[in-house]
């Protein structure tokens, strides 16, 4: 029996190899995770989604164009004066190409009766950027009818989270 030893392996270029560099199949297996917690919070009186949490962005780097993207946010959602209608869905970025303002469509909660309310939503959603460029990720909002139009997002008593998750593809 004979047992190689090395210091480091590289490929011809002298980068680290990835796994799919040494024939592994890297289908389906979570590749890299990001994470960030933001205590700040965001409002908006617009009708589109231009408005995001620009403190509450996160990036991340796909390892392969296959790769997808499980974006996770949980934030919270208020609405200051009665028969207030938002909605929050997910704003992307590509470092050196186009962003979109709303991924997902829209989830979306309404203030029907005095007082401000506040609820908590967590999206899920998942993204093939086709891209090994950044890829910037934020909630995006708006306000889309009645009341004077103030929708709020973040400010959770233990901050808004946003999760990125690489998924081999």
């Amino acid at each position: 029996m004979s047992t190689i030893k090395v210091d480091t392996i590289q490929t011809r270029a002298g980068a680290v190899p990835k796994a799919s560099d040494l024939g592994l199949n890297v289908t389906g297996t979570i590749l890299q995770v990001k994470t960030k917690i933001d205590d700040a919070e965001y409002n908006t009186t617009t009708s589109d989604f231009s408005a995001r949490g620009t403190g509450f962005d996160l990036a991340i780097t796909p390892s392969s164009t296959s790769s997808k993207i499980l974006i996770t946010i949980n934030t919270r959602m208020a609405f200051q004066y009665n028969n207030t209608f938002g909605a929050v869905g997910i704003y992307r970025s590509i470092s050196g190409g186009a962003s979109t303002n709303n991924l997902t469509g829209e989830t979306s909660g309404n203030m029907t009766v005095g007082g401000v309310l506040s609820t908590s939503l967590t999206i899920h959603f998942i993204d093939t950027p086709n891209t090994t460029s950044a890829v910037t990720y934020a909630p995006s909002f708006k306000y889309l009818s009645g009341g004077v139009g103030i929708v709020y997002i973040g400010a959770n008593t233990q901050g808004s989270l946003i999760s990125l998750m690489e998924i081999g593809g």
